[in-house]
C-alpha cells in the first residue's frame, strides 16, 4: 500500500499516473492477468448474468484479452457509452468481440450507437476502474464525475479493478463518490459490503 500522505485528489491523479507509467508493459500484462484470474474465481462473477465492463486506458488493467462475450457465452456483456444529449454514460451491449468497439466521445472505445441499452439497475456486476482506491472503498476517478454517477444509478455488485500501487491508505472523499462492494489487485482482495459473497 502507498503513502497515504497525498491529502488531495490532484495530487494522488498525478503520483498514481507517474508510477503507473513507469510499469513496463510485461508488467501490466502479468498484474491484467492475475486479476483477470481472481475475477473469474468469485462466486459474485460466477452468479452474474449481466456484466458492465470497461475499455482500458493505458494507465489502468486491461482485462480486455481475457473477458469477452466469445469466452464466456452464458454472459451478457456491456460497455459504457456515452450519451451526448443526457451527458453521461449508459449500458449498451456488445456480441461480436472488441475489435467491434469504436472510438466514442473521449477518445475511449465503446459500442456502436446502434446497440441496445441495458438500464443500469438491471447489471449483476460492474467492473470498475480507476487511478486510486483504499481499504474502505472509496475510489479516485478522472476527475469529471461520470462513472459515480453511473454507479449510483446502479445495484448490482461494484468491483475496482486496480495495480497494486494504486491502493492507498486513504481517498479524499465528496458527497458524490460512491463506495464500491469490492476490490481486486494482483496481491489483494478487499471486500467492502456484506451483499459479497463469501470466498
Amino acid at each position: 500500500m502507498t503513502d497515504g500522505s497525498l491529502s488531495t485528489k490532484a495530487e494522488l491523479r498525478m503520483r498514481h499516473r507517474e508510477l503507473t507509467q513507469r510499469m513496463t508493459s510485461e508488467q501490466r500484462h502479468e498484474a491484467s492477468q492475475t486479476i483477470f484470474q481472481k475475477l473469474l474465481a468469485h462466486p459474485d462473477w460466477q452468479a452474474a448474468k449481466r456484466i458492465l465492463l470497461y475499455s482500458p486506458l493505458t494507465d489502468e488493467p486491461d482485462l480486455v484479452p481475457y473477458l469477452s462475450p466469445t469466452n464466456q457465452p452464458e454472459k451478457e456483456f456491456y460497455m459504457p457509452r456515452f450519451r451526448p444529449v443526457s451527458n453521461d454514460f449508459c449500458a449498451a451491449s456488445f456480441v461480436d468481440d472488441w475489435s467491434s468497439l469504436k472510438p466514442g466521445a473521449f477518445g475511449v472505445r465503446e459500442p456502436c450507437e446502434q446497440a441496445p441499452e441495458l438500464p443500469l439497475k438491471q447489471l449483476d456486476f460492474i467492473v470498475v476502474p480507476g487511478l486510486a482506491f483504499d481499504c474502505q472503498g472509496h475510489r479516485l476517478g478522472r476527475g469529471k464525475g461520470f462513472y459515480d454517477r453511473l454507479l449510483a444509478q446502479t445495484s448490482g455488485i461494484k468491483c475496482g479493478v486496480a495495480f497494486d500501487h494504486q491502493l492507498v491508505k486513504q481517498v479524499p472523499v465528496e458527497a458524490h463518490d460512491v463506495r464500491l462492494d469490492l476490490l481486486f489487485t494482483p496481491a489483494r482482495w478487499e471486500v467492502f459490503s456484506q451483499t459479497v459473497k463469501n470466498r
